[in-house]
């Protein structure tokens, strides 16, 4: 009987020891998650800091050596505490798919939509549309740091031009539906020049250098 009861005893305490392990276990994940969202906020608010020099208030001053600036900012932003480490996967892709394009054309690699459209224009066309994707693409990239902050729940990219589509395709990120021809992007053309992107838009080149 007594061999029964120390059994007993000893079997109860396999499973509370197991029951505090997986407790100890549980409890030193969910700091760790708390300690890298912690982290996460502040290399986020940082990066915010450096893509808000080129926002939608400032889109008369992009230029070449702007976003040379910029593209400089985000590389030391990468490897200043780890910040780097702290992007998810998909993040990560949009985050150099963007610089991508900030650094042209010392780096040609951007969406075919885009770099198609960048063949047969003028260079002070090209420039307007360089610079009106560099605007749109970082303000695709700040809406993803809020989702991967959870600041406004789950991020729907919709209603975004096709360049901008490709993008996040290329990404690993879904862009979602595409939107019905009766209710075309709303996304931002502060430039004027994605008549480049659709033909079929009434913008021309002289529109948008006036514009700006």
């Amino acid at each position: 009987m007594s061999n029964a009861i120390a059994q007993s005893v000893i079997a109860a305490g396999t499973v509370l020891l197991s029951g505090i392990g997986i407790w100890v276990a549980h409890n030193y994940r969910r700091q760790l998650r708390v300690k890298l969202a912690d982290r996460r906020f502040e290399a986020y608010t940082a990066l915010w800091e450096i893509s808000g020099q080129i926002r939608v208030s400032k889109a008369a001053d992009v230029g070449a050596a702007l976003r040379s600036s910029v593209s400089s900012a985000m590389d030391d932003w990468y490897f200043t505490n780890g910040y780097g480490l702290l992007l998810p996967a998909h993040t990560r892709n949009l985050y150099f798919s963007v610089r991508q394009v900030l650094d042209y054309p010392a780096d040609k690699r951007m969406p075919k939509t885009l770099n198609s459209r960048l063949l047969n224009i003028s260079k002070e066309e090209r420039e307007f549309l360089i610079s009106c994707a560099c605007l749109r693409y970082l303000s695709t990239l700040r809406a993803q740091l809020k989702a991967d902050l959870a600041v406004y729940g789950r991020l729907s990219h919709t209603r975004k031009l096709p360049d901008e589509r490709e993008l996040l395709s290329s990404c690993g990120i879904s862009p979602g539906p595409p939107p019905l021809p009766q209710r075309p992007s709303t996304s931002s053309c502060i430039c004027g020049t994605c008549f480049n992107i659709f033909p079929e838009n009434p913008h021309s080149a002289s529109t948008a250098a006036s514009a700006l």
